[in-house]
């Protein structure tokens, strides 16, 4: 199980040549093979590390469907903070570096707040021990 959802965000919507209103419809895609999601949100507990999802959107007036369009996500580790697709010692020290620092990293510290809570803190270091001693979870 993976800390994120995944979440389909039309950045540019579609503008239909007559002025009808456009709908969207979400196929999800799970290691190449549909994943009954038709929504633009999977739930992160339905994610597991080192799957490959695809989003496929389709764009509507209700009449025509225009151009899909797509984009993926490889699901990384909790506790892979230099995102290296393992969980090892450089996660630590990275980690340790961004330790309640007054001052934090822009770059490093989103990456080590593992449980997203605002800060890096030992609530993310015991996720990175977890991983680091049991492995991680599949």
């Amino acid at each position: 199980m993976t800390n994120q959802n995944l979440v389909a965000t039309i950045v540019t919507p579609s503008v239909d040549p007559d002025g009808d209103t456009v709908t969207y419809t979400y196929a999800w895609f799970k290691n190449g093979a549909p994943a009954g999601v038709s929504v633009n949100t999977v739930p992160a507990a339905n994610t597991r590390a080192l799957e490959v999802w695809l989003c496929r959107v389709t764009p509507s007036d209700g009449k025509i469907n225009g151009p899909a369009g797509t984009a993926s996500a490889t699901i990384g580790y909790i506790g892979d903070v230099n995102r290296d697709f393992k969980v090892d010692r450089q996660d630590l020290l990275l980690l340790s570096f961004s330790w309640n620092r007054q001052a934090p990293d822009p770059l490093l510290h989103p990456l080590a707040d593992l449980n997203l809570d605002g800060s890096c803190d030992a609530a993310d270091l015991t996720l990175l021990w977890d991983e680091t001693t049991h492995g991680p979870t599949p």
